[in-house]
């Protein structure tokens, strides 16, 4: 994603991170920012990131809310085959408020996000897309109005395709009871009707992909007051047991956590075939295991799923002539 600091918004920053991730076990495929600084006023080098790497453009957590200028940036972009990527929040409508806008916000006396401040933002750049005929990715959606607003648009034909974080599929806004800040993420978790509306949308294809939005932080900014703390959990390690848990099958789990991503940002398939560059991971559907702090792969330790037992591993990863055994 594009807000690093500083943010990825000229070709510098997207040559320096492909320099850095060079022949590295992991692939990486820089996003560009919309607007210059991710300022939301701008538009940054698009074309330039674009010829240096670039795979999409979006601002990342910061939405942009101007119209026009996510207008003229669906329609720069689409003449060099590019798309944007819009992270969908009206932030006038969903204000200063840290969770889900719901019966559980309201027991708890805590201001909400509502649903509406998602699915607003969808719907205007649906109506972009379909008007300018450029592509849009929408990233991290979750309410069952957005998912149906995605599958209209498909059924009409806009170029459009969408993604949903894992924690979404598996947590709902009930564990903030709480205010256990491990589950305080941005989208924020919403309800069990969100819940099976997103996984039904996985399932009949309405929702292209699913991202593990893994962010780490150090314990000084999750151990604090609810309110203060920062958003976000780490998922890169969970990932396979969260959505075997949720009752995804692993071809399933492949076409939208490995085929459609690279599909979405036009890179390569990696393929398993005679004669292909080894990339690929091996797991094991059925192993149990706990994950703790011990086999914690990440520098963080912010989620929720540590001291739990989890049935799925991955066992080792090859790529770029490297292996990494978990």
């Amino acid at each position: 994603m594009s807000n690093t600091q500083p943010p990825v918004h000229s070709k510098a920053e997207v040559e320096y991170l492909l320099n850095r991730a060079k022949n590295n076990l992991v692939d990486i495929y820089p996003l560009g920012t919309i607007s210059h600084k991710r300022e939301g006023k701008d538009m940054a080098e698009m074309y330039d990131m674009y010829k240096s790497g670039a795979r999409a453009f979006t601002d990342g957590n910061r939405p942009v809310q101007d119209a026009g200028l996510m207008e003229r940036a669906m329609l720069y972009v689409q003449n060099f085959g590019a798309r944007v990527i819009s992270y969908p929040e009206d932030i006038s409508i969903a204000g200063k408020a840290k969770m889900n806008e719901g019966v559980v916000s309201t027991m708890l006396g805590m201001k909400g996000i509502p649903a509406l401040a998602e699915e607003l933002m969808i719907a205007r750049d649906l109506y972009l897309a379909e008007d300018t005929g450029a592509p849009i990715h929408f990233t991290t959606i979750s309410t069952a109005h957005a998912v149906e607003l995605i599958r209209e648009a498909k059924r009409k034909g806009v170029n459009v395709t969408c993604d949903v974080a894992l924690h979404n599929l598996i947590l709902t806004d009930e564990a903030l009871m709480d205010f256990d800040s491990h589950y305080k993420v941005k989208p924020p978790l919403r309800t069990q009707n969100d819940v099976d509306a997103l996984i039904a949308g996985i399932k009949d294809g309405t929702i292209d992909a699913i991202v593990t939005q893994h962010t780490p932080h150090e314990v000084e900014f999750k151990a604090v007051e609810f309110e203060v703390a920062e958003y976000g959990m780490i998922g890169f390690q969970t990932a396979l047991p969260v959505a075997l848990s949720v009752g995804l099958s692993p071809e399933l789990i492949i076409e939208k956590m490995s085929v459609n991503p690279r599909r979405i940002l036009t890179a390569d398939t990696a393929a398993i075939e005679h004669g292909a560059k080894a990339n690929l991971i091996i797991f094991d559907t059925q192993a149990s295991w706990e994950y703790n702090k011990q086999n914690n792969r990440s520098k963080s330790y912010n989620s929720p799923f540590l001291g739990q037992n989890l049935k799925g591993k991955v066992l080792l990863s090859i790529n770029n002539n490297k292996i990494a055994k978990f």
